[in-house]
């Protein structure tokens, strides 16, 4: 597989891409991830994550702190929308 170092899909690169599917797609990585981003700060959060996964994904994206604090960070946003629309608020 070709991993490109630039932006993909939307992402920094491949491996935030990855890390972003892998997490956002698995049910029980995905509530823990919205779990902790509501409890903590993004860069907290992706620590407590990190030490809960393995090294890397089943495609060989490694779950860096950089990668999953990203992830966390767009699930704040998400959630910073989200509040907003239900408070009825512009989107």
């Amino acid at each position: 597989m070709t991993r490109r170092s630039g932006p993909y899909e939307g992402h920094k690169n491949w491996t935030h891409w990855n890390v972003a599917l892998w997490v956002n797609n698995d049910y029980g990585l995905y509530k823990r991830m919205v779990e902790l981003s509501r409890k903590h700060n993004a860069v907290k959060a992706a620590r407590f994550m990190q030490r809960e996964l393995p090294s890397r994904t089943a495609d060989g994206a490694r779950f860096s702190l950089v990668a999953l604090t990203a992830v966390m960070r767009d699930q704040q946003a998400e959630d910073a929308l989200q509040s907003r629309v239900q408070e009825g608020g512009a989107a």
